[in-house]
């Protein structure tokens, strides 16, 4: 099953999501499913570019790496999970959808994605 598809499944389990993407280090796009009226690229650099600036104050902290992100702006919330090889989960949500079972899932993603890194 390709990433594609596996982010189409996983969108559907979870009920109002707008998007599902998976995300390289540097914000590049690698794969979605969904997003007809959401700007994923943006997104996706956007919310690498704030994993990085917590990867630097991390440093500092000494807390550890970032491995969830939650942000909640008007219209929508998006979830971040890390996932191997520097990769990231970014889930887009509608605004009032609750978050227990995208968060369950952003969790999971690196099992369920773990034939595609291998």
């Amino acid at each position: 099953m390709s990433f594609e598809e596996r982010l189409e499944e996983l969108r559907s389990r979870v009920e109002g999501t707008q998007a599902v993407c998976i995300v390289a280090a540097d914000g590049i796009l690698v794969d979605s499913a969904g997003g007809e009226d959401v700007d994923l690229e943006a997104i996706a650099a956007e919310v690498v570019t704030q994993v990085r600036n917590l990867g630097d104050a991390e440093r500092g902290l000494g807390v550890g790496p970032v491995r969830e992100m939650a942000f909640r702006t008007e219209r929508y919330t998006i979830l971040l999970g890390s996932l191997p090889e520097g990769h990231y989960l970014v889930m887009v949500l509608s605004a009032d959808v609750p978050q227990g079972r995208a968060r369950f899932e952003v969790r999971r993603a690196p099992l369920v994605l773990e034939d595609e890194w291998l």
